[in-house]
């Protein structure tokens, strides 16, 4: 799983999809949609497609669970937590362990420009 995320050097996604409890929080236009770029030292960065190249992203740490099919995204000294719900070369559905919201992401490889 690990690898798909950063083709073992590093791999653009796009949020294409945040739901929370339900309800979409990705911008349909897709210069504003965040995107994450997975790094094969297991951090990250976030920034949406519009600010990139002339700001700088957000850094993080991820740790891909193979026992028990998650993926914890640590950020600012916080952590959230995500079970695997499917995943390809395509897209990944990531939906959140947490009990007070609930979040599924659906990201896609960042598409030609």
């Amino acid at each position: 799983m690990s690898s798909l995320l950063h083709d073992d050097s590093s791999k653009a996604w796009m949020v294409k999809s945040e739901k929370i409890d339900g309800e979409e929080f990705s911008p349909d236009n897709q210069n504003f949609k965040m995107v994450i770029v997975f790094y094969n030292d297991f951090t990250y960065s976030e920034q949406p497609l519009n600010t990139m190249g002339n700001r700088p992203p957000k850094y993080g740490t991820f740790e891909v669970g193979n026992q028990n099919g998650t993926v914890t995204f640590t950020l600012d000294r916080k952590e959230h937590v995500f079970r695997v719900e499917s995943y390809s070369k395509h897209e990944i559905e990531l939906i959140s362990t947490s009990e007070q919201l609930k979040t599924v992401l659906l990201l896609v490889p960042l598409p030609k420009l």
